[in-house]
């Protein structure tokens, strides 16, 4: 199995360039996503990776969830 490149994350990098805090600073770009699949996302990242919903304040709107939505978009890209 490959290893992930640490230099493929974008949102992490936009947050490093801007000198934002990686943990805690809410990313507000999700393309051109609807609604409805950036909701279908978050409900797939909670069951399959947070996996309770107490954790939510960790990941909603912050680094993980925006990491998904790239790795969702150039998946469609494809």
């Amino acid at each position: 199995m490959e290893s992930v490149k640490d230099n493929l994350i974008p949102a992490r990098d936009w947050l490093q360039r801007n000198r934002k805090p990686v943990n805690s600073t809410l990313l507000p770009y999700v393309a051109s996503l609807p609604v409805t699949e950036r909701l279908q996302i978050s409900n797939w990242f909670e069951s399959h990776i947070s996996k309770d919903p107490q954790f939510r304040h960790e990941w909603m709107g912050l680094l993980p969830i925006a990491h998904a939505h790239t790795v969702y978009i150039a998946h469609r890209l494809q």
